[in-house]
């Protein structure tokens, strides 16, 4: 019996280790999402990673992963990539008699750090040195020195007042390195409430009521939790911009967001016992959308909801309006090509009044676009959001419909069972599609809101609290049987 309890044991024990490597957060109890919980935040990478990056702070420290490599006390220094490096191949007692054998090789005395041990070295061939093999990160400081360090590990650098500046924004916490591919990344590294410090500012209006901006600190840390992994493959876990949160640094804090953020620590919004997925907008335009509308999967707390108290703001009406040449250039961006634009017509739309289906007839055949995709291929700064109606501001001729008429050819194979579902569409040919579908040289679409619908609205936020409503009142309207503690 004592054999079978121990094995039970050890296999919860691995589980549970392997469920953290999973997914990290689940290892914290819900009152410890503060401070104490590390959020890696990547600033430069992919695409937008740079070969060169200039940092600057008080007293700035060199480390790795393991444990501080060099204490460099400079105000300044440049990070930046180079395969260049040539090392002794027998390491130094310690930084400062590595600084003294580089002396021989070149006046910028180079040291090569690995695993802690210091190497003597330079950024120019010596016989009595060897090529380093693979990319360096090497870190040029204000008074000249040169520090090489191995570009496959991470490498941190921090200030000693915890604010360090990396292309002129400053971040608290740590500043990481690390070389991917060709790529230099930098990382910033800090815990929840610091990173919320530079997130909610840059998302909801720092002005705005205290509730409002309490109710967007927890739904931004929710979303944070629940997104934790979003970025691992790239060796962080969210990103600075809009494809996670936008994030700014202390660079971004206010006075005001900050509060927000420090009143709601520890506080998360649960639902069946784990952290609750959470996504916010800027205004909904009179009607929240259901979360399975707009993306693939359905979530009970985030339904549509009548929401009055995102009307009467900025984003109340909006028009875009565009050619037909115009759609048609839009459609090509992203390779469809339908050919010469003759219609187009709302297929379909969700209880919320948002369009889910929108068809996009040409002389070639049809396009459908579908829920967000609408605003991603005809432009999100035109479509506020998915919730419009559509007109037309001019009809083509007939005798162009039906010059056009053989070269008609339906390519979705999606497309007869839509029509036949909204009894719209009971033939291909071309004069049963004219009279389904706007026809016009262009049109008009007429819309409510601004953003996808989903979760918060943060105009709505603010005019609830406005009204008295705290931020428990704030969460619970637009994310229903939560539980927020």
């Amino acid at each position: 019996m004592m054999a079978k309890n121990n094995s039970h044991i050890i296999s919860v024990l691995i589980i549970s280790v392997f469920m953290f490597m999973l997914n990290p957060y689940v290892s914290y109890s819900q009152s410890r999402y503060d401070n104490s919980f590390p959020v890696r935040v990547g600033i430069f990478y992919g695409s937008v990673s740079k070969a060169s990056y200039a940092v600057s702070g008080t007293n700035i420290q060199i480390y790795d992963s393991s444990k501080k490599a060099i204490e460099t006390g400079a105000a300044s220094l440049k990070v930046s990539l180079s395969s260049n490096i040539y090392v002794s191949s027998m390491s130094e007692n310690s930084y400062e008699d590595a600084v003294q054998s580089a002396k021989k090789y070149s006046d910028k005395a180079l040291v090569y750090y690995n695993n802690g041990e210091f190497y003597a070295g330079s950024t120019v061939p010596n016989a009595d040195l060897i090529p380093a093999l693979g990319s360096k990160a090497i870190f040029t400081l204000d008074d000249g020195r040169l520090i090489a360090c191995e570009g496959s590990k991470v490498i941190g650098l921090s200030s000693e007042d915890s604010v360090t500046a990396l292309e002129n924004v400053k971040y608290r916490g740590k500043l990481n390195f690390y070389i991917k591919g060709s790529s230099l990344y930098a990382i910033n590294e800090v815990g929840m409430q610091d990173y919320l410090y530079g997130v909610v500012p840059k998302e909801m209006v720092s002005s705005w009521e205290i509730e409002a901006l309490k109710a967007q600190a927890i739904v931004a840390k929710n979303h944070t939790i629940t997104n934790y992994n979003k970025h691992a493959a790239d060796g962080f876990n969210v990103c600075k911009s809009t494809h996670c949160q936008v994030y700014g640094g202390y660079s971004a804090e206010q006075e005001k967001t900050n509060q927000s953020v420090d009143k709601t620590e520890g506080i998360v919004m649960m639902y069946k016992g784990a952290p609750a997925e959470a996504y916010f907008h800027s205004s909904s335009g009179g009607r929240t959308e259901s979360i399975g509308n707009m993306w693939n999967y359905g979530l009970d707390y985030m339904s549509g909801v009548k929401d009055p108290y995102s009307t009467g703001t900025p984003y109340d009406n909006w028009e875009a309006i565009l050619s037909a040449s115009e759609i048609e250039q839009a459609l090509l961006r992203y390779n469809y090509d339908v050919g010469t634009v003759v219609g187009i017509k709302i297929l379909e739309i969700s209880e919320n009044d948002r369009v889910m289906k929108l068809g996009v007839l040409g002389t070639k055949g049809m396009k459908i676009l579908e829920k967000d995709g609408i605003r991603t291929v005809l432009g999100s700064s035109k479509f506020k959001s998915t919730y419009f109606t559509l007109t037309d501001t001019g009809v083509r001729s007939s005798s162009a419909l039906e010059r056009n008429r053989s070269d008609i050819n339906i390519q979705d194979n999606g497309l007869k069972n839509a029509f036949d579902k909204l009894d719209s569409f009971v033939s291909t040919r071309i004069s049963d599609e004219a009279q389904n579908f706007v026809s016009g040289s262009s049109f008009v679409f007429s819309g409510r809101g601004f953003g996808h619908g989903i979760g918060l609205s943060q105009y709505g936020a603010n005019n609830m609290a406005k009204e008295g409503n705290d931020f428990k009142d704030i969460i619970n309207y637009y994310f229903k049987g939560v539980t927020i503690g």
